[in-house]
């Protein structure tokens, strides 16, 4: 009979070790909640950035198409139907969104796109664009 007892009691502590405790289990999932809450707005951020710089590359495939409109003596350089032939596949890109760009144009300030009323190229940093038009700072490129 006393055997019989230890035989059960090693089975049972044998059984006891065999997986997690749920205080195991709590702390892991208390990290990995931590991690994620720590993770999501830093992905939130990337992605804002992401689609910015995706609307500032299209911006300037248009305001190429434009200053190729306007050096070929192209009526209205802004209207989509002249530009939209200068742009390799005659799509014009909309933004992220998927809205369409206002591209103006004059003479004196060059090419100027927006989406949503924010002007998207130039960029407001001052840097030089591809297309030899007047950087926001107002001298020549």
């Amino acid at each position: 009979m006393n055997q019989l007892i230890k035989k059960k009691v090693s089975e049972v502590s044998k059984k006891k070790k065999k997986g997690f405790t749920l205080i195991e289990l709590i702390i892991v999932i208390a990290i990995i909640a931590i991690l994620a809450a720590i993770a999501i707005p830093q992905f939130g951020a990337a992605r804002k950035k992401a689609d910015t710089s995706a609307d500032v590359a299209n911006a300037k495939i248009i305001a190429t198409a434009v200053a190729t409109a306007v050096a070929n003596g192209d009526a209205s350089p802004e209207s989509s139907d002249t530009f939209k032939k200068y742009i390799d596949g005659g799509n014009v890109p909309k933004t992220r969104d998927g809205k369409d760009f206002e591209v103006t144009y004059d003479d004196t300030d060059g090419v100027k796109i927006s989406a949503d009323k924010t002007q998207v190229y130039p960029e407001s940093s001052g840097s030089k664009d591809s297309t030899g038009s007047k950087d926001s700072t107002g001298s020549d490129s």
